[in-house]
């Protein structure tokens, strides 16, 4: 674990440990605080401000690029930072149902946890995501593409992917454990098979009222059949074909 004198968000020597998973629990909401004094900036003035504040200045293109971004930087952040999580792509094993199965608890988690604006095209931005789910992307990624990536910025009213990551899934990657909303969109896509197929590749018909209400808050079953589709006719370096 790197350390430093002083923390490298607050400046202060009481988060010089502020990398450790103990210490960081700890120091982290004084370092907000610290952070905001410094800079002379407020707090959101609320929750959903918090919440939502990231999609501000962008347009519904970017919205839906930026909010892809942040799923993939999930993935990456649970590898490096939370005990070695294989997910998404960072799986050796991933194939085009594991992967959809990911983004959709990711998207689950966003709705639920009131972190989208009001409106939202979830075809356009399924379209958008299958084209940059397959490649994977870390914090260096970001800051050169975004020009800077620090979770504070989000706690701050600006923007972090790491931030509205935390957000969405109700959970840091520092000493992960999945909150209970993610443990139970876990077990609910065990149960309604949702990207599964039969031995002829159609998929479970008999389930579809089970599956069409699973997705009914995300843009509804066939926009993400058509995700997992896309997945399949194009994975990318990093996702595997399935025995679809």
């Amino acid at each position: 674990v790197r350390m430093s004198k002083v923390c490298d968000h607050c400046g202060e020597p009481e988060g010089a440990d502020a990398l450790k998973v103990a210490a960081w629990k700890t120091h982290k909401k004084e370092c907000k605080r610290i952070s905001a004094q410094k800079q002379g900036s407020a707090l959101p003035d609320s929750e959903a401000e918090l919440r939502k504040g990231w999609a501000n200045g962008l347009s519904r293109d970017d919205r839906y690029e930026w909010l892809t971004d942040c799923f993939r930087m999930r993935m990456d952040d649970l590898y490096c930072w939370g005990g070695g999580e294989l997910r998404g792509v960072m799986d050796p094993e991933a194939t085009p149902k594991s992967v959809s199965e990911e983004f959709w608890i990711f998207s689950k988690l966003a709705v639920k946890n009131k972190v989208l604006p009001e409106v939202w095209d979830w075809k356009a931005f399924l379209t958008k995501a299958s084209g940059l789910v397959p490649y994977a992307f870390e914090k260096a990624d970001a800051k050169e593409k975004y020009g800077r990536e620090n979770v504070f910025s989000g706690m701050l009213g600006g923007r972090s992917l790491r931030c509205t990551g935390e957000l969405i899934y109700g959970s840091s990657v520092m000493g992960y454990n999945p909150s209970p909303d993610e443990s139970a969109f876990f077990n609910a896509i065990a149960e309604t098979e949702l990207f599964e197929h039969d031995e002829e590749g159609s998929t479970h018909e008999e389930d579809d009222d089970d599956r069409a209400n699973a997705c009914a808050d995300v843009g509804g079953l066939e926009v993400w059949l058509n995700f997992c589709e896309e997945l399949t006719k194009n994975p990318g370096p990093n996702i595997h074909q399935s025995d679809l």
